[in-house]
């Protein structure tokens, strides 16, 4: 009833063929003749004539008369039978509906399926069935744009940036970073990378509290630290409090005031989230990812700790991180958010006399540096030389920048409080501070 209310509407209205699209697909109709029926429509409409029962008839081929016949008949008891257009959005939303019905009980019945399936192993066959049923009612958009949609998006995106006094895509917190990277976008892979003891970890944490600060959803993926340690880190950050108190539960009245006041009380309100799970997959990651979107119409920012603990299920290592590379890049498309993902380095840079690191140490795949829309790379020279001008410096080297600079900028380590802060470099010249040319 609904499938015919549909295209009896068009029938009534051929304007309405466009508008449908925003509701629901072709593929949504389980209907033989509605499906054949607007697939006429749209090719019609597309070369801009008019859908009316005539030109259906014209546009149906004629080699088989009985068909033919047939299928004149049911177009005109359609347009019979729909007495208006009023109801057309009801008619295909509960089209849609319907039709996401019949693929979650296809999905079901596939995942009884695939969890019988004794060849592949069971963390394998949880994730084959998590994807399958969030596939099942998930729709994608049309990415085919035209040229007039080019333009409106290319005109939305200057408007957006002028309404937002110049700011680009997510901020991080980092001013100079934010400006020279111009923002973290969604749908792009932002990769932190960096030998041991750079403090990886910690700008990462730094970003992630930055971003629910701002009233936005975070989700942190932590392959190696639990979540206990991170959020030891983070309240560090904002009380202004010694990390190692925390670990030792040595605080003192006044800390704990700020614990609880400070950090407790905000934090507890915010859309952060920790996954701890040691034994991620990329698919694990993205069913998570989607639960977290789908609970807040959308995720903000997924950042992965790091890529080297994924389990790609491969044993080529470099292939295997290759894969899981390749998959972030598309988590980030799908979910429509940026993806921040930790890397280690290689000892190559360790080898050589200046040990900032280059893009061809990413560790055992170059596949990183490919799928990556920035690259930063973290060094601190003091961690090298004790004899260095760059005492509680660090330097994030922006490596890869499709849509900024390259360069570097200069942060505080403050690694006591676990984060890193931002260095007016002016102000430190002024002062007699001469790293910055070393």
């Amino acid at each position: 009833m609904y499938e015919t209310s549909v295209l009896g509407s068009i029938l009534i209205d051929s304007s309405l063929i466009e508008a449908m699209d925003e509701y629901c697909s072709i593929d949504d109709f389980e209907d033989e003749q509605v499906r054949f029926a607007l697939k006429l429509g749209k090719e019609l409409s597309e070369a801009g004539k008019p859908v009316t029962l005539v030109t259906l008839s014209d546009r149906f081929p004629k080699n088989n008369q009985s068909q033919f016949s047939s299928f004149v008949k049911f177009i005109g008891q359609t347009a019979a039978n729909t007495p208006s257009t009023v109801n057309f959005k009801q008619y295909c939303l509960s089209v849609r509906e319907k039709a996401d019905m019949r693929r979650l009980v296809d999905a079901a019945s596939n995942t009884l399926r695939i969890a019988g399936d004794s060849s592949r192993s069971l963390e394998e066959r949880l994730d084959a069935c998590q994807q399958m049923m969030l596939d099942a009612v998930e729709r994608k958009e049309d990415t085919l744009k035209n040229s007039k949609q080019q333009i409106k998006g290319l005109v939305d995106d200057l408007e957006q940036i002028i309404n937002s006094g110049g700011k680009v895509g997510l901020q991080t917190g980092f001013k100079d970073i934010d400006n020279q990277i111009l923002g973290m976008s969604p749908g792009e892979l932002y990769t932190i990378a960096a030998r041991p003891a750079m403090g990886k970890t910690n700008l990462a944490v730094n970003i992630f509290s930055n971003i629910v600060r701002q009233d936005k959803s975070a989700l942190y993926i932590s392959l190696e630290m639990t979540h206990e340690e991170l959020l030891k880190r983070m309240a560090a950050d904002w009380t202004d409090t010694y990390v190692q108190k925390f670990n030792t539960a040595q605080l003192d009245s006044e800390e704990w005031a700020r614990l609880t006041n400070s950090f407790a009380a905000q934090y507890q309100n915010l859309n952060g989230y920790i996954d701890d799970d040691s034994t991620q997959t990329t698919g694990s990651i993205r069913a998570k990812a989607r639960r977290i979107a789908k609970q807040h119409k959308g995720l903000d920012l997924l950042i992965v700790d790091h890529i080297g603990l994924i389990d790609h299920g491969l044993d080529n290592e470099t292939q295997g991180l290759s894969r899981v590379s390749r998959e972030l890049k598309r988590m980030a498309k799908d979910l429509e958010c940026p993806v921040v993902a930790l890397c280690q380095l290689n000892r190559d840079c360790e080898k050589r006399p200046d040990k900032r690191p280059l893009l061809s140490d990413l560790r055992q795949s170059g596949s990183i540096e490919q799928d990556s829309d920035a690259v930063l790379m973290i060094y601190r020279d003091e961690y090298y030389n004790e004899d260095s001008k760059a005492k509680r410096v660090a330097e994030v080297l922006r490596r890869k920048v499709r849509k900024g600079q390259t360069g570097t900028t200069f942060l505080r380590t403050e690694f006591e409080y676990s984060r890193f802060s931002e260095i007016d470099q002016n102000q430190e010249i002024e002062q007699g501070g001469d790293y910055f040319d070393y």
